[in-house]
């Protein structure tokens, strides 16, 4: 019993709870008890948190359905798997309201043994693939940001040393040669602007989210200063709309503006990019849209756009890492929304996120 998940058995009825933690103790699980929400609340905040608490829904007090929503949305247990049960909400749009206030399952008493095992079993089977493919990912963006880290002064080298060369020999290099060197060079600028990149993308994750609220047209001010020379060389004009204060990492949420707009003047037409931003409120979120009258993208490859190293245009004049919508997205969802584009092929892209308003207006994320 020494590495046995711990499970916590919440029911008002004596007899309902005595026989599903007889139950689940049979399967080798350490199974404490709990008869109210305030003590099911008090449990999962406890040294000796439960992996999965099986839950009554009619609860005297505090409900089940709210014991779970507070769960949930706690930080420090939201990662608690909850089980909901009952003998009197059976019908299906009382599972649904069960599972839409963050429950993981939901099972009807009176509940059969071996099905209670199974469920159990799955539940924590699915978390322990979640848990597993998230220090993958967290061994990923480690070795990402270590190798894009170390990689910088080897790279910074090879660049001084290009400089050096052509400062001394470069007027002695025929029209060949003078070629070949630009290549070297032009190769060693891009290598520079995806380790920046990496590192970007890496770090999006590492540490907390400094939450603060802030003007978005602040964001989207720091934003254009940060790209004023190619909007300038494009001849490009950026329109705003009425934009709000929102709860955000500042520092983060500009590098998603700053991303779009460098792509609405990188992927434009003939004509000066004309760029529009504004802001809608829909309720719990804002909706925040850049567009632009560039070359647009075809629909198949809308959501292929945000992938990691994904150039969607055969034109290699036009630079880029392949990076830079990939990072908006995990900014984006970091943050608890989503980012998503609508395009026309010839007439232009806008590009979607969303930013919840449920955030606190200052404060850290992890």
């Amino acid at each position: 019993m020494k590495n046995a998940r711990r499970i916590l058995v919440v029911d008002d009825n004596e007899a309902a709870r005595y026989a599903l933690a007889r139950a689940l103790t049979r399967e080798g699980y350490v199974v404490d008890q709990a008869a109210t929400g305030e003590e099911a609340l008090a449990r999962a905040a406890s040294s000796q948190r439960p992996d999965l608490i099986v839950l009554d829904v009619q609860l005297p007090g505090i409900s089940g359905i709210d014991v779970c929503r507070r769960i949930k949305t706690d930080r420090e247990t939201s990662s608690v798997l909850v089980l909901q049960t009952s003998a009197a909400l059976t019908r299906s749009r009382d599972r649904a309201y069960g599972l839409d206030s963050g429950a993981d399952g939901y099972l009807v008493q009176p509940i059969d043994p071996i099905e209670l095992a199974a469920t159990v079993r799955s539940l924590l089977r699915i978390r322990d693939m979640e848990e597993k493919l998230l220090r993958s990912n967290q061994e990923l963006e480690l070795f990402a940001h270590a190798a894009a880290h170390d990689l910088r002064e080897p790279l910074r080298m090879i660049a001084n040393y290009i400089q050096l060369i052509d400062r001394r020999y470069g007027d002695g290099f025929d029209e060949k040669g003078k070629a070949w060197f630009g290549f070297v060079s032009d190769g060693t600028a891009r290598m520079a602007r995806l380790i920046d990149m990496l590192l970007a993308f890496a770090s999006v994750d590492r540490g907390v989210l400094q939450r603060e609220e802030v003007p978005a047209v602040d964001l989207v001010r720091g934003a254009i200063d940060n790209i004023q020379v190619p909007l300038t060389e494009s001849g490009g004009r950026i329109a705003q709309g009425e934009l709000p204060r929102i709860a955000v990492d500042g520092a983060q949420i500009t590098q998603v503006f700053q991303n779009l707009l460098a792509n609405a003047i990188k992927f434009r037409r003939e004509v000066p990019p004309e760029i529009a931003i504004w802001a809608t409120d829909r309720g719990d979120d804002w909706l925040f849209a850049v567009a632009d009258n560039g070359i647009g993208i075809k629909a198949e490859h809308r959501e292929k756009a945000f992938g990691l190293f994904q150039r969607l245009h055969a034109d290699t004049t036009i630079k880029g890492t392949g990076l830079g919508l990939a990072l908006c997205r995990k900014i984006v969802e970091r943050h608890g929304g989503r980012i998503w584009l609508e395009s026309e092929l010839g007439r232009g892209s806008t590009f979607f996120f969303t930013l919840p308003k449920a955030s606190a207006t200052s404060g850290e994320d992890g």
